[in-house]
């Protein structure tokens, strides 16, 4: 499955899947160059495969194309070969690139993070509401289930506290007027609604 996390805090966009991740080699395989990053590669597995679209997640097709939105972007992946876990890291604009052993203390069970550090001028594409709009316009080719964390809104029951109020006030004034003792009403409730976050699929 993919995941995908938009955080207008951090100004990031994750996508994260449960696949088979990377080596180290294989970083420098796939994210080594633009020239390397897949493109050739697919093109030829696909005039083999008759047009299979299951190949598209194979390839690091476009992966550069995320400078387009992000100034800085990490890869995080721990392939099912090895228990290292690796982290690729560049800025935009920049030839060069970082690999080096993840230490940042979030472990992958296996298969890889990307994150987006948006431009300033991309920063809306943090938003879910827009992230699940793009997801359903250019995901018809992924075979593969993609959730966004999302939100929505459940209702609960809540007291109202002025209509409690108001429900007690008049109790009290009816004891009052027959000279009894007042007792405390019963809550008058009403509708709430919160957001409630989780993985939704797209």
């Amino acid at each position: 499955e993919i995941l995908v996390k938009a955080d207008k805090d951090a100004k990031t966009i994750t996508v994260e899947d449960s696949g088979i991740g990377m080596t180290r080699e294989q970083l420098l395989s796939n994210l080594g160059t633009i020239a390397r990053s897949g493109t050739r590669k697919f093109m030829e597995a696909m005039k083999e495969a008759k047009g299979d679209a299951n190949l598209i997640g194979q390839f690091g097709v476009g992966f550069y194309s995320a400078f387009l939105v992000a100034d800085r972007v990490t890869v995080h992946t721990r392939s099912h070969e090895e228990d290292q876990q690796w982290l690729w890291e560049s800025n935009v604009g920049s030839h060069q690139f970082t690999i080096k052993e993840d230490d940042s203390g979030e472990r992958l069970v296996r298969g890889t993070r990307v994150v987006l550090h948006l431009k300033e001028d991309a920063q809306e594409l943090a938003d879910p509401i827009r992230l699940a709009k793009l997801i359903k316009q250019y995901s018809q080719f992924i075979q593969f289930p993609i959730k966004l964390y999302s939100s929505r809104k459940e209702a609960k029951q809540v007291v109202d506290e002025a209509a409690t109020a108001k429900r007690q006030e008049e109790a009290d004034k009816i004891a009052k007027d027959k000279e009894e003792e007042p007792i405390k009403v019963e809550p008058v409730m009403k509708t709430d609604y919160e957001d409630v976050w989780d993985w939704r699929v797209e």
